[in-house]
């Protein structure tokens, strides 16, 4: 009998792809028993599986890449569906987090701005919805991220433009209204 425990255990050591296998088959088809396999190592070991992902993160991580690499399509796929459903589980919710996070802001201060603003733009005044197709943007100094208002998507833009071109723009902006090229090129021909 000890004899067949070493040649088993000696076995293991060499050939640990084929038990590894197995594992996964065994995992497979008793999901339920390999759970409770993995709950009883832990009890019998606590620390042990922590202290094994610390030392070997970097191992890890780079096992990840690569299976990243190699499955690259089918790790998208699955992470696009975990995505669809957390938003479909908590709709708004994205959005929102996504928010606060990028702009560093506490709970309820975008809800807080939009009742401020009276839900219109801070800008043209027209009325938008918080979120959603056609929502209002949180507006932000680019140099110093301070959040200075919520506006529509057609002022953010030209904020933005302003923003990058400077005042001269505005007064090039309404000589070329007050007199466009193509009416001088119209009152030219003969």
């Amino acid at each position: 009998m000890q004899h067949q425990r070493e040649y088993v255990r000696r076995y293991r050591v060499t050939h640990p792809e084929v038990y590894q296998r197995a594992a996964r088959r065994y995992a497979a088809s008793h999901p339920e028993a390999a759970g409770d396999l993995s709950r009883r190592f832990r009890q019998r070991r606590p620390g042990y599986v922590t202290a094994w992902h610390r030392a070997h993160a970097d191992e890890e991580r780079q096992q990840r890449a690569e299976h990243r690499q190699v499955n690259l399509k089918e790790v998208r796929l699955k992470d696009r569906q975990a995505a669809q459903a957390r938003r479909a589980a908590h709709p708004g919710d994205h959005a929102r987090v996504v928010r606060r996070w990028q702009y560093h802001l506490p709970a309820g201060a975008i809800e807080a701005m939009y009742a401020a603003q009276g839900g219109c733009c801070a800008i043209c005044g027209l009325a938008r919805p918080l979120e959603g197709r056609g929502g209002l943007h949180v507006d932000h100094d680019h140099a110093t991220d301070e959040v200075r208002g919520l506006l529509c998507g057609g002022c953010n833009a030209a904020l933005s433009a302003l923003e990058r071109t400077g005042e001269s723009w505005t007064g090039r902006a309404f000589a070329y209204l007050a007199d466009p090229p193509y009416r001088r090129l119209r009152d030219d021909r003969p």
